[in-house]
């Protein structure tokens, strides 16, 4: 059965990573597939370089995308390329296919082609039903997140059934998307409380936890070692309470007592003595480790951030390093020569990494929302 597929193709370039190029019908979808490619994070060490999936409703279409090793840049360091496939999502159901089936028939290819892009017209053939689920895990509930070292392409279509087209997906990230009904991550990247949370096999390792306000932060097993439970915390805070309000009314019934002593019982011409008693405390400097809870930590990292913000010179951001470039005199001039003298690689390696610290420091730093 033949399907009509836009294109994009999303990588880095010679001024960072971007839009590397689209079909005429794609260029509509070019900002989501930016913002889904982006989301996936950077790889880790053990990334070895598998391809691996994302997909995403949009509308009546469906947004395939194809992660997987790039090229590495002119300083060798390695970098991602994406090619994404959009269709109508009926076309899609119809033909019996979706991300995962066309990676296995090769419709998305591995390097950036050359020329004019225009829509694919491909020959696919229908496979199994997504609703046949394998036996390779047990049943599990969505949201969720699985961990994995690679990615995981029947485990996620088992875990979704019949819903491939329906939900948002990724056989593997590097960091993890709220946005997304069943993702793959690394042992020990942070994912949502709000996550049920699964190995490869489907063994439960953490529950989903309701979240009431802000979406909240947790560890891997592995990373909390010994934390006290929210159960637990609740009880000592109640046992706290209650202590408090049993010395509070002491108090009071002792100074009661003592006002309450009548002046009958002082003879005449006795002189009040009063003793001040000053009780010497020795004072050991031993550290007492203390469990900080998940918003503690939060809020510590918050104030550092706002610390630094203010200490960090207003008119010395460049939020848009390519705008700033350009501002430069001669910068048509300076640039063109930089680009095109193969003698000016060390200017042009310079800027490159120039242009990823102010990156760095925008997103990682700078950015308005919680560490």
């Amino acid at each position: 059965m033949k399907i009509v597929l836009e294109q994009v193709f999303y990588g880095r370039g010679e001024r960072g990573y971007g839009i590397l190029g689209s079909s005429p019908g794609g260029r509509a979808f070019a900002s989501r597939v930016q913002s889904l490619c982006g989301a996936v994070g950077t790889p880790n060490a053990d990334y070895g370089g598998e391809p691996f999936l994302i997909s995403a409703p949009e509308s009546d279409s469906v947004i395939m995308i194809c992660g997987r090793r790039g090229t590495p840049d002119s300083m060798g360091r390695a970098t991602l390329f994406f090619h994404a496939l959009i269709a109508e999502k009926s076309a899609l159901s119809n033909a019996g296919v979706d991300a995962i089936s066309l990676l296995s028939q090769n419709a998305f290819v591995g390097k950036m082609p050359t020329g004019d892009f225009s829509a694919l017209c491909v020959d696919v053939e229908q496979e199994l039903s997504r609703s046949s689920a394998t036996d390779t895990v047990n049943a599990v509930s969505l949201p969720c997140v699985i961990r994995s070292k690679k990615p995981l392409p029947d485990v996620v279509r088992n875990a979704l059934g019949e819903r491939t087209l329906a939900l948002s997906w990724a056989t593997f990230a590097f960091q993890a998307n709220s946005d997304f009904a069943v993702q793959v991550l690394p042992p020990r990247v942070l994912c949502p409380k709000s996550m049920n949370e699964y190995d490869a096999f489907g063994a439960l390792l953490r529950p989903a936890v309701a979240i009431t306000g802000k979406a909240e932060i947790s560890y891997h097993p592995d990373e909390l070692g010994e934390n006290v439970t929210q159960k637990e915390s609740g009880v000592m805070l109640k046992l706290s309470l209650f202590i408090n309000i049993v010395l509070a009314v002491l108090c009071v019934v002792l100074l009661a007592s003592r006002n309450s002593t009548p002046n009958s019982q002082l003879k005449e011409g006795m002189p009040v003595v009063v003793t001040n008693i000053i009780e010497k405390v020795k004072y050991v400097d031993k550290p007492i480790p203390a469990q900080l809870t998940d918003s503690q930590i939060v809020e510590i990292k918050r104030a550092a951030l706002d610390e630094l913000k203010e200490r960090f010179p207003a008119d010395r951001i460049v939020g848009d390093f390519d705008a700033r470039y350009k501002t430069l005199p001669n910068y048509n001039m300076i640039y063109k020569v930089i680009a095109e003298d193969p003698k000016r690689e060390t200017e042009k390696c310079f800027f490159e990494a120039l242009k990823e610290y102010v990156d760095f420091v925008n997103k990682e730093i700078l950015k308005e929302q919680t560490p």
